[in-house]
């Protein structure tokens, strides 16, 4: 009998080896937003077979409000704590804001983070148990584009939805262009009534620069097409 237990153990060790990691993808947005969609066919294909993915999604770009955020950073450390992921994965700032920084650095859980906009220095990254990259727009590239159809440009307008990533990305874009001697006004809004207004607006500027519509909670793109 002793035989056949040990047999049996040896059985459930090999079986437990065999089994691949457990990586769990905390998702600042919603499946169906176009670039968060992207990072996990990323994901699925660069992992492949490595690792067993599981995903929570913050839902936070259809629901700005901070309170939703810190709700659903709550339910993702409860989901880290009952599942005890090998790694966690992290995309964009939210998850970083409010689920890595008070509830995983300094701890034993590996993190590592994608889509933070420009600068890690808010959230203190690197840590000791994280590591990532870091997104940054090609603004002068695009500066470079708009020389090429306005002349001597002066004035921008930079529209885009009323979200923490836009009003970072959106602070970037002054500043850059600013070194360029060209200001730029920030427009961020929240409906397609105020981005139709915004949109129309930026008529009287040398050039508008059209951030993400994602936030926007009644985007309408017939509409957006319409206007411009």
């Amino acid at each position: 009998m002793y035989r056949y237990f040990l047999i049996t153990l040896l059985l459930m060790a090999a079986q437990v080896r065999a089994e691949a990691p457990l990586c769990l993808w905390i998702s600042s947005y919603h499946e169906g937003y176009e670039w968060e969609d992207g990072i996990g066919r990323g994901l699925r294909e660069g992992l492949g077979d490595s690792c067993r993915l599981q995903v929570f999604r913050m839902d936070s770009k259809r629901n700005t409000a901070p309170a939703f955020a810190e709700q659903q950073a709550r339910k993702a450390y409860e989901l880290i704590e009952q599942l005890k992921p090998d790694v966690v994965l992290l995309s964009d700032d939210n998850a970083s804001r409010y689920v890595a920084v008070p509830y995983l650095k300094g701890t034993d859980t590996p993190v590592v983070f994608s889509g933070i906009n420009w600068d890690v220095a808010t959230y203190d990254y690197p840590w000791q148990n994280a590591s990532g990259m870091v997104e940054v727009a090609p603004v002068l590239p695009l500066l470079k584009e708009i020389r090429q159809v306005v002349e001597r440009p002066q004035r921008g307008l930079y529209l885009s939805s009323r979200v923490f990533t836009e009003l970072v990305d959106s602070g970037y874009y002054v500043r850059a262009f600013a070194r360029e001697h060209i200001q730029v006004d920030t427009l961020l809004v929240s409906s397609m009534r105020e981005w139709v207004e915004g949109y129309k607006k930026g008529q009287s500027y040398d050039f508008i620069v059209l951030g993400n519509y994602a936030g926007i909670s009644d985007w309408d793109a017939e509409l957006a097409a319409a206007t411009a």
